[in-house]
């Protein structure tokens, strides 16, 4: 099991009542080899990945970090895993 997987998996099966979590994933290209601009926007889905026309799916690290501090400012998922692409 990949590591990711691994610690969504535990936060579902074995995470307290009570705790308030939201387990975000990035698309498929994201990271310092595909830096990207900021646009301001980005879109959210629940465990089935986000991809274009072309069958891709990215986002640059500002838009991602916008969406995670969108996230923890306004809570809109709770107990759930998200994924994030422009």
């Amino acid at each position: 099991m990949l590591e990711g997987e691994a610690t969504r998996a535990m936060l579902v099966d074995t995470a307290p009542a009570d705790l308030d979590w939201v387990f975000v994933s990035p698309p498929q290209l994201y990271g310092s080899f595909a830096p990207g601009e900021r646009t301001g926007r980005y879109r959210i889905s629940g465990e089935v990945a986000l991809l274009d026309e072309a069958n891709s799916s990215s986002i640059s690290g500002a838009d991602f970090a916008l969406a995670i501090v969108d996230e923890v400012e306004n809570p809109r998922h709770h107990r759930a895993h998200i994924g994030v692409a422009a």
